[in-house]
């Protein structure tokens, strides 16, 4: 199996080649048979990918460590469950990984019809092609060593972790879908017809789109993105993904001691940061797009920047270029190849961008600031600004190294121009539902914002007066009011229209109104999740924290903010071995103002391949705050045996209020992006008064 997925990919390079050919051919003469020529070739570059991933996975699950990529990411010791993942725990496995998702999603649109879909096809299959040049020239998986090892090195002892394997493939499978918006750009551009209303009925607007088409005078043309729905619905998927990674990644970095919390401002970090909110600002400005017919040019531009910026992003963050602690590496040869196709790939959008992208309203063009889309807009602009800022940050030592003297920026930087940025899209998100589409007089904004505003200032006023002290804190949570009051406001003020059109009762029009609006309450479902993460972020920052060396039977306090005591009695010290790794537990008995509540273990860990000592938090967890405890400055022989005389040690102990927060926000926030995939049908959205 493992010489078959070789081979596979030697067959697939040259029919995914063969296969852009006919679909440049198809698309340029207008050839039918051309073009369903090409979509069997990326059927086929789907099942040969396929069957090369399986044989990988294979020769993981075997223990075939005669495969140098094997070898480097496996080892006998290893539970199965890792070994699986041991095929994306590096940069070989999981650009084969992405090769077999781009051939999936490859294969889902090539079925759609509409003008440039057959460009858009030979774009797919012409990135299938660089990413098989790659396997098999650069980055191949199945490199073979000049002997047969009896073990595997093991990857890093990070990479054995559930979350770390869910925040490696969500992320990079989220980059890859950004591919299908990549393609269907181009094809637009080539095609020429990015400003034909023909285009966007037959790409994407016609049968099921979910908004209405913007009423224009006689002989106007239609300035939408071709596919705009189609668009729409494949980057909010990748963002889905990459934020779903981003949180895993920071459930990790949570429980991991080495990442010092739940964020660190790591280049890795920081590079998918910057993807997801480039992606976001996307999400706001096709919004106004599919409501106006502007900023066409603008969002093209934006879908074109995506995927490129997902490819090169990561690779370079773990490249070794930039200090990172992050344990995901990506070697030379990944740097020069990757990298290097992303560049070819980003400079080649850019030239037809310039050549074919004109038309279409600049940001801003005939937009009323006191208006819904005005409020979108500058949110998409912050976010972008958010990004550029953040990507500097990472990449100063890089850009300046090689001027002189490197320039190295830490967290507060970040922290000190991105809070107020943050905050600033934070109230942004409860002002712009208020707005209306078009403009909004300012006696009806300033009677839309009374409530909001009113509810935020009783609640900074009133923790002011609870004692907090914290100015960051504080306009956190009164903004996250702020946000919660204007979305009180918003859907009484849309419920209550729906009675009046209808005379149904509150209840009914209550419900009437989110089963015609799914999509939207998706919307306003992910704000509050965003929102509500922030605030949790926010105040976790904000806790307690002691050490002390203790010997079994005595305890140690920590405080919260709030006032409360919890009290945590060592038990004693035990040892167990499990898969290659050395276990040295800490037992805990939690007591909080003289009440059990909890039985929490801390532990290190001694990994013989390769040689290395992690620990991991002992954690319980509560709605309003969490207690985490660490074993640290332990000595070599401490627990050997289960000894009595060796198991004094050194502890430190945390409390981090309202850190559900930040778990119960991010599920919100994806809960609310699955919502917004649906189409709202337009009746209901004239009904609604929003066309």
């Amino acid at each position: 199996m493992i010489r078959l997925g070789e081979l596979a990919l030697w067959i697939a390079l040259p029919l995914a080649i063969w296969g852009t050919t006919l679909a440049v051919l198809g698309a340029r003469w207008g050839r039918e048979p051309l073009l369903r020529s090409a979509e069997r070739s990326v059927h086929a570059v789907l099942l040969l990918s396929g069957l090369a991933l399986v044989g990988l996975g294979v020769a993981f699950w075997t223990d075939a460590f005669p495969l140098r990529y094997v070898s480097d990411h496996s080892n006998r010791e290893m539970e199965p469950l890792y070994k699986l993942t041991g095929v994306w725990a590096g940069d070989r496995g999981l650009l084969l990984l992405r090769t077999a998702v781009l051939a999936f999603v490859a294969s889902l649109v090539v079925r759609r019809d509409g003008v440039g879909r057959g460009w858009a096809m030979a774009t797919l299959l012409a990135l299938l092609s660089g990413g098989l040049l790659l396997h098999l020239f650069v980055l191949s998986p199945f490199d073979r060593l000049a002997f047969n090892p009896a073990d595997g090195r093991g990857p890093m002892p990070a990479l054995r972790d559930g979350w770390m394997a869910l925040h490696t493939g969500a992320v990079h499978l989220g980059a890859t879908l950004f591919a299908v918006p990549f393609a269907l750009g181009v094809g637009a551009l080539v095609a020429g017809r990015s400003e034909s209303s023909s285009v966007a009925s037959r790409a994407g607007y016609g049968g099921g789109s979910s908004e209405v088409e913007p009423v224009r005078e006689a002989g106007e043309r239609s300035t939408h993105s071709p596919g705009l729905e189609d668009i729409r619905r494949w980057v909010l998927a990748g963002w889905l993904l990459v934020g779903a990674g981003i949180l895993a990644g920071m459930r990790r970095a949570y429980g991991d001691p080495a990442s010092g919390g739940f964020w660190g401002w790591d280049p890795a970090e920081v590079a998918v940061l910057v993807l997801w909110l480039v992606a976001t600002a996307l999400l706001h400005t096709l919004r106004i797009e599919a409501r106006t017919g502007s900023l066409a040019r603008w969002n093209l531009a934006l879908v074109l920047l995506l995927f490129p910026l997902g490819l090169v992003a990561p690779v370079l963050a773990g490249s070794g270029l930039l200090e990172s602690a992050h344990p995901l590496r990506f070697g030379a040869g990944a740097l020069r190849g990757v990298v290097g196709f992303g560049v070819v790939i980003g400079v080649g959008a850019v030239l037809l961008f310039t050549a074919r992208g004109g038309g279409g309203r600049e940001p801003g063009a005939g937009v009323g600031w006191r208006s819904r889309e005005a409020a979108l807009l500058a949110g998409g602009l912050l976010l972008l600004g958010m990004g550029a800022i953040a990507g500097w940050g990472s990449l100063a030592p890089l850009l300046t190294g090689g001027i002189g003297e490197a320039v190295t920026v830490g967290p507060a930087f970040f922290e000190l121009v991105l809070l107020p940025l943050g905050l600033v899209v934070l109230a942004g998100m409860g002002i712009a539902p208020l707005l209306r589409w078009g403009r909004m007089s300012g006696r009806a904004l300033a009677r839309a914002l009374l409530l909001p505003v009113a509810v935020a200032g009783v609640t900074g006023l009133g923790l002011v007066e609870l004692g907090m002290q914290d100015g960051w804190a504080l306009g956190v949570v009164a903004l996250f009011a702020f946000l919660l009051a204007a979305q009180a406001v918003l859907g009484w003020r849309e419920v209550r229209g729906r009675m009046g059109r209808t005379g149904e009762g509150a209840l009914h029009a209550t419900l009437g109104e989110f089963g015609s609006g799914v999509r939207r309450c998706g919307g306003r479902l992910a704000h509050l999740g965003l929102a509500l993460l922030v605030v949790g972020a926010a105040l976790s920052s904000r806790g307690t924290m002691v050490r002390a060396t203790l010997d079994p039977g005595d305890a140690m306090e920590i405080t919260t903010p709030t006032g409360g005591v919890y009290t945590l009695n060592y038990l004693g010290m035990s040892t167990a071995s499990r898969g290659g790794i050395w276990q040295v537990i800490a037992s805990f008995r939690v007591v909080r103002d003289g009440v059990e509540v909890a039985f929490i273990d801390t532990e290190r860990r001694m990994h013989a391949i390769p040689p290395r000592t992690t620990s991991s938090w002992g954690l319980h967890r509560t709605a309003v705050g969490d207690v985490r405890i660490l074993m640290e400055g332990t000595d070599e022989a401490m627990g050997l045996g289960n000894d009595p005389d060796l198991q004094r040690a050194d502890f430190h102990v945390e409390y981090r209020p309202f850190m559900a927060g930040v778990g119960y926000g991010g599920i919100l926030l994806l809960l609310g992006g699955l919502l917004a995939f649906r189409r709202e049908d337009a009746v209901d959205v004239v009904e609604r008064g929003e066309a």
